[in-house]
């Protein structure tokens, strides 16, 4: 195990909180946790860096009974800024080839914008299981600087989903598990089995969307609002809980669709579900969502004791425990690239080109002649060959419309769908030109911006911006309102 005998720091950064757990060994030493104001930290993006210094400051200088001292951290990644799936592939000698594939399906990411780490889950005769975790290079940069500004090193940098599974188990769990992470803008979903997680989703529905609601329908303020979730009993099914519950119809339907997928892929059937989040306390929610969803679910607690510990401790917890070697190609550390020019010195007399012999320069001058003969014909051949392709290109895109004039012309009329741009690990979402990651972005769109869809393809979707703008977003961090 890694970091047996230190003590561990590990530090969460959310929008609204800064969590901070000191561990050694196996006995938790401190938890400190501050409420941070609106605005210093967003969609996971510092917006005031000062203020942000201020309050870690304050977060490990005012703990009790003595102030922490971190040197070195862990730092945990929100859900939203890493991408975690799997992959199945029948060629083993095409694991590089076929990976780079994979993650530029599936990561909206520029490639020189983009760090991964995998792992082979599972083997057998017939294909390989593995596991891809990607995340930005510029997120983690970001955070590096920040830190070091305060003289604090990141050790390296986590994810949500491990820091869940390790705060909860500490081990491998040989049976299915779901764990439901409901925090206060969003709702992560993580499968896992026998061989570590396997699947992971996150959705822009939690906490503060539920107390939105309440607030939108009852036409009360937010901080009343609030008062009366907290308060609220699901079980009870008044206005309140109505409200709440329709609001988790989302949830619901997510977890359970994300469980189906892993059972038909795995054929392992999940019996347990956990929650964990700031938001997963409500009054009543485990009892519903076993009730809906048929299945045991448990609000979740980690293995480390010490005292009565809140839940919203539970991930930070995780960071700083130890982690299994198995698992540590799973973690990110943040290292500088830079572009270096070599400089190649040769000396005078170890080319032997013409000196004062006639004969060689006679040879060298032909072998120059040859070059150029050579370099012409492959371009000529190369030009040739993008003509040709520029013609069938030309010819593909030619649309020949023959009108039809047995019928008449007919008005017809589709609902417009609008979509919701979701959180981004980057805070925001490119727009390109066409449906793919090689297509040149034209600009960004923020969360919780919502524009009219033009057209679709796999895995994207195009937008209207505005009168004169329209481009094609990535289709997992979107919502479609129809």
């Amino acid at each position: 195990m890694l970091g047996l005998n230190k003590k561990n720091i590990g530090i969460d950064i959310a929008d609204n909180t800064i969590e901070v757990a000191e561990i050694k060994g196996n006995k938790i030493l401190n938890l400190s946790r501050i409420k941070i104001p609106s605005g210093i930290v967003q969609h996971n993006q510092i917006k005031d860096e000062e203020k942000l210094i201020l309050a870690i400051k304050k977060v490990l200088e005012n703990n009790k009974p003595k102030p922490i001292k971190a040197k070195e951290i862990i730092f945990k990644l929100q859900e939203s800024q890493s991408f975690v799936f799997t992959i199945k592939i029948e060629n083993k000698n095409k694991l590089q080839e076929t990976l780079k594939q994979e993650i530029k399906n599936n990561v909206p990411l520029e490639k020189d914008d983009l760090v991964y780490n995998y792992k082979i889950i599972n083997k057998n005769k017939n294909n390989t299981e593995i596991l891809i975790i990607a995340v930005s290079r510029e997120v983690l940069k970001n955070w590096h600087d920040f830190f070091k500004k305060l003289k604090i090193k990141i050790k390296y940098f986590d994810i949500e989903a491990f820091a869940n599974y390790r705060a909860l188990f500490n081990k491998s769990n040989k049976e299915p598990i779901c764990i439901v992470d409901i925090g206060s803008q969003t709702t992560s979903i993580a499968l896992f089995n026998k061989n570590g997680l396997c699947y992971s989703y996150n959705i822009q529905k939690a906490g503060q969307s539920f107390t939105k609601d309440i607030a939108n329908k009852l036409n009360i303020d937010l901080a009343k609002a609030e008062e009366k979730k907290i308060a609220s009993n699901l079980q009870n099914k008044n206005k309140i809980e109505k409200i709440i519950i329709e609001s988790l119809q989302p949830v619901i339907s997510e977890i359970n669709s994300s469980i189906k997928y892993l059972e038909s892929q795995s054929k392992q059937e999940i019996k347990k579900i956990i929650l964990v989040g700031g938001s997963s306390q409500l009054k009543g929610l485990s009892k519903y969502l076993s009730d809906n969803l048929k299945l045991e679910v448990k609000i979740g607690s980690p293995v480390l004791r010490s005292g009565n510990i809140r839940l919203v401790y539970l991930g930070v917890i995780g960071s700083a425990m130890k982690i299994s070697k198995q698992n540590k190609n799973l973690i990110f550390k943040f290292k500088k690239t830079e572009k270096t020019e070599k400089k190649v010195l040769i000396k005078k007399q170890e080319i032997p080109i013409a000196n004062n012999n006639p004969k060689i320069k006679i040879l060298f001058i032909i072998l120059i002649l040859g070059i150029v003969l050579i370099a012409g014909a492959f371009w000529y051949r190369n030009y040739n060959k993008s003509k040709l392709e520029e013609v069938k290109k030309q010819a593909q895109e030619v649309e020949i419309i023959i009108p039809d004039t047995d019928k008449q012309e007919t008005a017809t009329t589709t609902a417009e769908i609008y979509l919701l741009i979701k959180e981004t690990p980057i805070g925001f979402l490119n727009v390109r030109k066409g449906p793919g990651t090689s297509f040149e972005i034209i600009t960004q769109v923020n969360p919780g911006k919502k524009y009219l869809q033009i057209d679709e393809d796999i895995n994207w979707y195009q937008i209207e911006i505005n009168k004169e703008l329209e481009g094609w977003i990535y289709a997992k961090y979107v919502d479609k309102l129809e």
